[in-house]
């Protein structure tokens, strides 16, 4: 090899190692997946005691009623039948 073929050759091999390869971009993106899933590992289980503790305290989902919906009468019928038309809503 001649002078000038050694400089080309060690000038791409600095260029190449000063480049994140593949590999090490695999390994940090790892690295940060495996960080979140431990937070949202931590997270559920705060979720969890807190639902332990509300449900060991008496609160609970079950025996909830949904809101009861008023019947409409004939005169608020009427009235919004009306107002319908009037602003084109209803044809």
């Amino acid at each position: 090899m001649t002078e000038e073929n050694k400089d080309a050759v060690q000038e791409e091999t600095k260029e190449e190692a000063k480049q994140p390869s593949m590999i090490l971009e695999a390994h940090e993106a790892a690295e940060k997946l495996k960080a979140e899933n431990d937070r949202l590992e931590k997270n559920i289980a705060q979720l969890q005691e807190i639902k332990a503790v509300d449900t060991l305290g008496g609160k609970s989902d079950a025996g909830e009623q949904p809101p009861v919906e008023k019947e409409e009468t004939p005169a608020e019928y009427t009235k919004r039948i009306q107002e319908e038309l009037r602003t084109g809503k209803r044809k």
